[in-house]
């Protein structure tokens, strides 16, 4: 064999190795489904240190407008009636850094159902908050999302929290 042919076959293989790696590297929907549920925890949380409303109305609509669609629904026990529309969520995301020193969601248990253009999820979120001089207070609920997806990019359409007596025990 040549040096020629061996840099060919090199050259081939090399490509060949390229084209498998894009094509098993590809991000699954499922996992950028739960990627998309990472980003809410991040969004969502609370830091010791106080972040100025208005700073945080404006970062939680930024990331909001990425991962929930614009009349997303979310239905929450405690709320008296269900919220409609991103704006209404980021209201009481926003209201929730004066409620809490901190605040953390953890999703965990994900169940992850994709369909051509959607999704439905089921989960079990921990929510760990503490109020200004207060002990830190843990509360576990099962949670449904449904997911849409278009041009790729999957948003969150609604959530529905269960009441805290329907988690399920063995998650």
């Amino acid at each position: 064999m040549t040096l020629k042919q061996v840099l060919a076959m090199g050259g081939v293989g090399a490509g060949v190795a390229l084209v498998l790696y894009a094509l098993l590297s590809r991000e699954s929907d499922e996992e950028k489904i739960r990627r998309r549920l990472d980003e809410l925890e991040l969004a969502v949380q609370v830091d010791a240190e106080a972040e100025n409303p208005v700073f945080r109305a404006t970062r939680l609509n930024d990331r909001f407008g990425e991962l929930f669609d614009e009349k997303v629904r979310v239905s929450i026990p405690e709320l008296t009636s269900s919220r409609s529309g991103r704006k209404d969520l980021v209201a009481l995301a926003t209201r929730s850094g004066a409620w809490f020193r901190t605040l953390e969601v953890d999703f965990k248990s994900i169940s992850v159902q994709t369909g051509n253009v959607g999704a439905n999820v089921s989960t079990t979120a921990t929510l760990t908050t503490s109020r200004a001089g207060g002990n830190m207070q843990r509360d576990e609920r099962k949670v449904d999302f449904t997911f849409t997806k278009a041009d790729g990019d999957w948003t969150i359409d609604s959530v529905q929290v269960f009441p805290k007596d329907e988690v399920d025990p063995d998650e």
